[in-house]
């Protein structure tokens, strides 16, 4: 489980990281993009 987890995690952080650069636009995208970051 902790294994499966921490790959889940990893996956996630890296793509929210990206979300808030497509994000760039829309502020409140950014934010919560950077706050899961």
């Amino acid at each position: 489980m902790q294994a499966n987890g921490g790959k889940e995690s990893s996956v996630t952080s890296s793509f929210m990281c990206y979300c808030n650069s497509v994000f760039v636009g829309e502020t409140s995208s950014v934010k919560e993009c950077w706050k899961t970051c």
